[in-house]
């Protein structure tokens, strides 16, 4: 497996993993709540991608998941007591962790 960042090139990829996903959780319990065609979509890539904080994971060339890294936390972070006091441009915050349903326990 490979990691590296996503490109332009990726984005049709990307978005058809995030549709794969979205079906697939329709017939699975859907920890996250993602709805297909509103989170994550299209969308998602492109900015992850603008903002070159998506990644990619690879086999055989193939996209098999995909995250983007921010120093961005999600509101809720500001309630939790996080016994460690640190500015996020030293955290990094994991979002839109997904694995496409064809690799799913396969240790992806």
């Amino acid at each position: 497996m490979i990691i590296e960042k996503a490109t332009t090139a990726d984005i049709n990829e990307l978005e058809k993993l995030y549709s794969d996903l979205n079906d697939y959780l329709l017939c699975h319990i859907n920890y996250p709540g993602w709805k297909k065609n509103i989170y994550p979509a299209r969308e998602t890539a492109v900015s992850g991608i603008e903002e070159n904080a998506q990644f990619v994971a690879r086999i055989n060339g193939i996209i098999v998941g995909t995250f983007i890294l921010r120093h961005v936390p999600e509101e809720a972070y500001s309630k939790a007591d996080w016994k460690i006091d640190l500015n996020y441009e030293d955290i990094i915050v994991i979002y839109t962790l997904a694995v496409h349903p064809d690799y799913l326990k396969k240790g992806i």
